[in-house]
């Protein structure tokens, strides 16, 4: 008797799939009994062709997700969805957000969830357990506030609602409100006085209260403390005088512009002595370089800062290995912006001194000075623009 011609199943299969049976490993004498030990192996063994082949919904083992999905499967979905009642849509949706629910894959269940109650259907009680379930993808996910919400609207289609009293009651404890848990959780308790759930969990909520509160007390003190130092800095920049170049005297509401816009940040203050230490900056022009200070002490004298940047024991700078910088030949300056001039400072005063004077304005929370190495041509060149 000849073959017969018509081809087998798994033939007409494969060659739906543009595939040859002949591409595939003939199975041998040497390797008939051979297994493959998992299916890595096997999808190994059978090259590319097969693992695209088993992304067809025929031989899929799960549903992709929807963002994922090949046309066959879009096809095939939406042969599924291809209803026409609200309510029957909303259904299937919530079925199927089910499944994946069960297996742990919460934001394809949400997605379907989403769907279902996009339908808008009529039906009170499948909204609010669509919305339910949502908020259950939610709290796995440990999106708290997005939980609550959907507890919410649950409870807007069916205001006793156990399971979304709940979760709701959890996600406000979850979300350190405790108040707000104990008034879900009475609610609850007067549809259901026995639930142990919902009494255990007031009985949290009452615990956490306790340390919301006292946490919060210790906070308004912080922000007290906090605030009266505000205010004796703001008195102490007032009482010297000092000028800012964005905006003249200080006021309570200019603090903000005290903040160094140096790199390595500092902010004028207080210390407990009643003395304000300032992040100072030093301008080397001549090298493009720069000195930051980030504590520079009012009382202290300009003169003791260059004897110990560029005294006899201080270590030179890489662009002064001769040492031609020292604490006799170096000269400061500091910039009238206004004015476009420059005005040597006494480097016998405190800092204190020179930041009362009239002409200086201090300029992004950092008062600024030039270095110059005394009757160099540099100096005289750099000095000649600003006369």
């Amino acid at each position: 008797m000849e073959p017969s011609s018509e081809r087998s199943l798994p033939e007409k299969i494969f060659k739906m799939a543009g595939l040859d049976l002949g591409e595939l490993p003939v199975a041998s004498k040497e390797n008939a009994g051979a297994k493959c030990e998992n299916e890595e192996d096997l999808e190994e063994d059978l090259g590319p062709e097969w693992r695209e082949l088993m992304k067809h919904p025929f031989f899929a083992k799960e549903v992709p997700p929807l963002d994922e999905m090949t046309p066959e499967w879009e096809a095939l979905v939406a042969l599924k969805y291809d209803q026409n009642e609200p309510v029957d849509l909303a259904m299937t949706y919530k079925q199927d957000g089910n499944m994946y629910f069960k297996v742990k894959k919460y934001r394809s269940a949400i997605d379907h969830y989403s769907e279902g109650i996009k339908q808008r259907c009529g039906d009170l009680n499948l909204n609010c357990v669509l919305y339910c379930n949502r908020a259950m993808c939610h709290w796995y996910l440990k999106n708290y506030r997005s939980c609550l919400k959907d507890c919410l609207f649950a409870r807007k289609f069916k205001h006793d609602h156990m399971k979304a009293i709940i979760k709701g009651a959890q996600s406000w404890n979850a979300l350190k409100i405790p108040r707000e848990c104990v008034k879900w959780c009475d609610e609850g308790l007067k549809i259901d006085p026995k639930n142990e759930t919902l009494l255990e969990l007031r009985s949290q909520a009452e615990q956490l209260k306790k340390v919301v509160d006292k946490d919060r007390r210790k906070e308004l003190a912080k922000q007290k403390k906090r605030e009266k130092e505000e205010n004796d800095l703001v008195e102490a920049i007032k009482e010297r005088g000092v000028k800012f170049e964005e905006f003249g005297r200080i006021s309570d509401t200019k603090l903000h512009h005290l903040d160094s816009r140096h790199p390595g940040g500092g902010r004028v203050f207080l210390d407990s002595d009643g003395v304000l230490n300032w992040p100072v900056m030093f301008v080397y022009p001549e090298f493009n370089d720069t000195d930051f200070i980030q504590a520079f002490n009012e009382n202290s004298r300009f003169v003791d800062h260059m004897e110990a940047m560029f005294g006899p024991d201080a270590c030179p700078p890489p662009w002064d290995l001769k040492r031609q910088y020292t604490p006799q030949t170096v000269e400061i300056y500091f910039e009238d912006r206004t004015e476009k001039k420059c005005y040597q400072v006494d480097q016998t005063l405190t800092l204190k001194c020179v930041l009362q004077n009239e002409k200086l304005a201090v300029a992004s929370g950092t008062p600024s000075f030039y270095i110059l190495r005394k009757d160099s041509n540099f100096a005289k060149d750099f000095l000649q623009k600003y006369s």
